[in-house]
């Protein structure tokens, strides 16, 4: 990484730029800023953070569920979180295991519901990952 950073040029406080050479007769420059960089990086492992823990409670709900779960609306459910933190490039889709969950009702007998354990793995687990 260090034959990288020394062919960029500091411009500014916040900027360094490196001329990349001419393609098709346009001349191309690549721009670095390493407080944004930080910042998104900060930003992302926060989103991950926040993303395990929803992952946790969400397991949570499916092995307490006292009626049966749907296998596509709890999937979906887990990909519309990924979506929304924006870190669906980040992770495998869900990986949905069925178990069975017994409730013991008020005459002492047991109802059975059909539910589900999320498995959702990172893509590259510690690339990511802020030392």
């Amino acid at each position: 990484m260090n034959c990288i950073i020394t062919d960029f040029h500091k411009y500014d406080d916040d900027l360094y730029f490196s001329d990349a050479g001419v393609l098709d007769g346009q001349r191309l420059v690549v721009g670095f800023n390493p407080v944004l960089f930080h910042e998104d990086r900060s930003s992302r492992q926060e989103k991950i953070q926040f993303f395990e823990t929803y992952i946790q409670n969400e397991n949570l709900g499916l092995k307490n569920a006292k009626r049966d779960r749907d296998h596509d609306t709890t999937k979906t459910r887990i990909i519309c979180e990924l979506k929304r933190l924006k870190l669906k490039k980040y992770y495998h889709d869900p990986v949905l295991h069925p178990i069975k969950v017994g409730n013991t009702l008020k005459n002492g007998s047991t109802k059975w519901a059909e539910s589900y354990k999320n498995e959702n793995t990172p893509v590259f687990a510690d690339i990511y990952r802020i030392p």
